[in-house]
């Protein structure tokens, strides 16, 4: 009987899969023409992966809350049992969005502190916005994080445009992405890179040869693309820093100190000594070498006080980036070297201490509207969004004067600089919209990711407590038994379906005070962002 019931559930949530699925395939068919022409190709292909990850979000969603209100039956006290109680609780107290927003950012605190590894003594300012409890904010261990994704989350974001676009700026570039590839190769590329990172995480789970023939499978899913569709070396080395990073984020409760520094130490400098070893071998061994030995100065140092070697590595990378533009700009190489050194060099060295200060505002201004309890939390978010906003305008300042350096830097070397923000600004405003400036917007949405976060989780909860709505729901989920199979579909595409919807509110939310600040705020104070650009580069 538990097999066919397990059977029967199982062929439900795959038509139910089918059917998402289709809805999907045969909306964007409709709308592909029409999307077409209305936003261009590159921007039509990236908008229906939007829409093809929120439905893939939305059948997991269901899924799980499909196999959940099935332990109605399970025995008190299990595991199974408890989950459905606390989903019937949410529900009750779901007419209380305020609430149900509280109880969800302490969840989410939580996560972020196991995340980073850090603890409240640690902190800089740790009653800031005038907090009661003292708690981690702006800590040497969020820091090293910081820098791990500062150097992960742009390469990403740039691998995933250029598989959605196929163009080929500055940018993609310097990850060595080819060009010309028909969409079916860039496809094929990155899903293998997909499954790769979903080898190593099963790998990683486990012991023996399990463990070693996943990890096999994750090293062939990285090589594939590049031997059977051509897709670049670029894809191989794109993968290959996801793994990495994915490998060092990957046990959130054993943090190792250091794990930013050491993986930026090696990846940058290392990456360079490998592409000059073909023609200089003495100089790409010579900055592979030393790399390798400052990571293991940093290592020892990390070990006894990571903020001093916080301080010593931001120190001797920035010198490191630009003595490169001085110094190795006269190399015949220095086309291919450039792009490597100032994308995942100076520019995740800049990036890396902006996060941090978004990450530390939002864990503080989080904090304070809990503390201060009913819907002081939901106008705190809206703060926060505002203050990232700030932090973006703030960023941008800081890569024009970063670029500028550093193509003062080439200038002296007898080289061509590596890219001309006078240029790239004037780029942005006739064509906004266009592919080889997509990467600019990710480096600066970086900073937005806590607060975007934050109001995700917010636009959920609000949707989730919409009048009458949970009441609705909770007539259809029994206390003592589960969901009857004619119900539990509806009820489950109801459940995830909130969540979604609340999901893109907050998404748009955020957005909307991005245009409204940056695009309509800042030029009626007579402060247009783009102008100001100009304005920083004409006088740096």
């Amino acid at each position: 009987m538990p097999r066919e019931k397990d059977t029967a559930d199982t062929v439900v949530v795959g038509f139910v899969g089918g059917l998402i699925a289709a809805g999907i395939t045969g909306g964007i068919a409709a709308l592909w023409p029409s999307l077409k022409n209305a936003a261009g190709e590159p921007l039509a292909t990236l908008i229906c992966g939007v829409v093809i990850v929120c439905g893939i979000a939305l059948f997991v969603s269901y899924k799980r809350y499909f196999d959940l209100l099935g332990c109605g039956d399970e025995p008190l006290g299990s595991y199974e049992r408890t989950q459905y109680e606390k989903l019937r609780a949410n529900l009750a107290n779901g007419g209380m969005p305020a609430k149900l927003y509280s109880d969800r950012l302490v969840r989410f605190l939580n996560g972020v502190d196991r995340f980073f590894g850090d603890r409240a003594e640690q902190t800089l300012l740790p009653h800031a916005f005038g907090l009661k409890a003292a708690a981690p904010l702006w800590t040497a261990p969020a820091l090293d994080r910081c820098l791990l994704l500062a150097l992960a989350y742009p390469i990403v974001s740039i691998y995933v445009m250029w598989a959605a676009s196929g163009h080929v700026g500055p940018a993609e570039h310097a990850l060595k992405l080819a060009a010309g590839l028909p969409l079916w190769r860039r496809a094929l590329g990155i899903s293998m890179d997909i499954v790769a990172l979903l080898a190593l995480r099963k790998g990683m789970s486990l012991r023996g040869w399990k463990s070693v023939l996943w990890l096999g499978a994750a090293l062939i899913s990285v090589v594939a693309p590049v031997t059977f569709a051509a897709s670049s070396i670029g894809a191989a080395t794109v993968a290959v820093v996801c793994m990495v990073a994915f490998a060092a984020a990957a046990d959130f409760t054993n943090i190792t100190p250091g794990t930013g520094v050491v993986g930026v130490t090696l990846a940058i400098p290392c990456t360079v000594g490998g592409m000059v070893v073909g023609s200089h071998v003495a100089v790409g061994l010579g900055i592979s070498v030393s790399a390798m030995f400052f990571c293991f100065i940093l290592i020892a140092l990390s070990q006894y006080r990571l903020s001093l070697s916080l301080m010593a590595f931001f120190a001797v990378m920035f010198a490191l980036s630009f003595g490169a533009a001085r110094f190795l700009s006269i190399q015949t190489d220095w086309p291919l070297l450039g792009p490597v050194v100032l994308f995942l060099g100076l520019l995740t060295l800049l990036n890396a201490p902006f996060d941090w200060i978004s990450l530390g505002l939002t864990r503080a201004l989080l904090r304070r509207g809990i503390e201060l309890g009913g819907w002081w939390a939901y106008a705190l978010a809206l703060v926060d969004a505002i203050l990232a906003t700030i932090v973006v305008a703030a960023l941008a300042i800081a890569m024009i004067l970063g670029v500028n350096f550093f193509a003062a830097m080439e200038r002296l070397g007898h080289s061509k600089p590596t890219l001309m923000v006078a240029a790239l600004l004037n780029g942005i405003e006739k064509a906004p919209s266009a592919p080889e400036f997509w990467w600019v917007y990710a480096l600066l949405l970086s900073t937005m990711l806590p607060s975007l976060a934050n109001l995700v989780i917010g636009g959920a909860c609000f949707v989730r407590g919409v009048p009458g709505f949970p009441a609705f729901l909770l007539r259809y989920i029994p206390e003592q038994r589960s969901v009857s199979r004619l119900n539990r579909n509806g009820v489950a595409l109801a459940l995830s379906g909130q969540w979604l919807v609340g999901g893109l509110l907050g998404v748009a939310a955020q957005f909307v005070l991005v245009w409204f600040i940056l695009g309509n705020a800042m030029p009626m104070a007579g402060v247009g962002l783009l102008d100001l650009a100009r304005w920083i580069d004409a006088h740096s």
